[in-house]
């Protein structure tokens, strides 16, 4: 006996991006690791499959899944930046190794931010969606 199904529901997650940048630029090379994270990922998860029954407790079951999620983080640290092995954050400023993201900002020439708080820079969402095909048994109790 085949019994088709279909799932949807809600994804709700939170986490963090690494970068990290490697840049030869003529004979110097730089090294540059960033962490953004904060906020939270928003999306949903939806799949649709069937059960086929093997024995009375035992089903095999096949589906395929679509999970539709983006993420923007609210906030970044540059936790390494070197240029030829030497370390350059000691000498770098707040608004140079922090950064918030955010929804919208005016920039003031009369009036700039200072040197010690984070930049600002617009929200970006990143897509984490992906599609997948998934097989397997199910024991009911």
């Amino acid at each position: 006996k085949i019994n088709p199904y279909a799932k949807f529901g809600l994804v709700v997650g939170i986490g963090s991006i690494h970068q990290e940048i490697n840049d030869y630029d003529g004979n110097d090379i730089e090294n540059i690791e960033i962490k953004s994270n904060g906020g939270t990922a928003v999306g949903f998860n939806s799949a649709i499959g069937a059960l086929f029954n093997l024995k009375e407790n035992v089903n095999l079951f096949a589906e395929i899944s679509l999970m539709n999620l983006s993420y923007a983080p609210t906030k970044s640290l540059v936790t390494k930046d070197e240029v030829n092995g030497v370390d350059r954050l000691p000498f770098m400023t707040t608004s140079q190794k922090e950064g918030e993201y955010v929804d919208s900002y005016t920039v003031d020439p009369n009036n700039q931010r200072p040197n010690s708080v984070p930049s600002l820079s617009l929200k970006t969402k990143m897509p984490f969606s992906s599609i997948g095909f998934n097989i397997g048994l199910k024991f009911t109790l």
